[in-house]
């Protein structure tokens, strides 16, 4: 689908994009409130500074997007592929991320107070200066993630 067919029927109320291919679209500081793109191939997809609150994401392929800056408070990327994606600075307040692959990602600055991380794949993240207040990291793969300077007050994990 052609991105600017895509935010017409965005902007027109359709919010159902479930297995969309948006492959290295760029749609930068958008506001996608609440959208489905659960399943969607949205491998190199810029969406820096957008606004993705409540948005639908489960199964997504997002490998190597741009996230910096993101508003994704509440969404869902429950087994999202995110290798090496970049969420410096994205606001995941109450996000899921359960079962998620973030290898490799950079969540440096990232707030995920309260998200669900359990089961995630966080293998090489970087997480310095992110907060992770009452952040869920049951059976998460946290092998060398950086956490320099991360908040790590009220944690949940059984990770050693």
């Amino acid at each position: 689908m052609h991105i600017t067919y895509f935010l017409e029927l965005y902007e027109t109320g359709y919010r159902n994009f479930a297995g969309i291919h948006l492959n290295g679209a760029n749609l930068a500081h958008h506001i996608l409130v609440a959208v489905d793109l659960s399943t969607a191939n949205l491998t190199g997809v810029n969406l820096r500074r957008s606004f993705l609150t409540h948005a639908n994401l489960t199964e997504a392929t997002l490998n190597w997007a741009d996230l910096s800056f993101a508003k994704m408070s509440e969404s869902c990327l429950r087994l999202a592929s995110l290798t090496e994606v970049t969420l410096q600075g994205a606001f995941l307040v109450k996000a899921n991320l359960q079962g998620a692959n973030l290898t490799g990602a950079n969540l440096s600055r990232a707030n995920l107070r309260q998200a669900d991380l359990r089961g995630a794949n966080l293998q090489g993240a970087n997480l310095s200066d992110a907060n992770l207040q009452g952040t869920k990291l049951e059976g998460a793969n946290l092998a060398w993630a950086q956490f320099h300077r991360a908040y790590l007050d009220g944690v949940a994990t059984d990770t050693r």
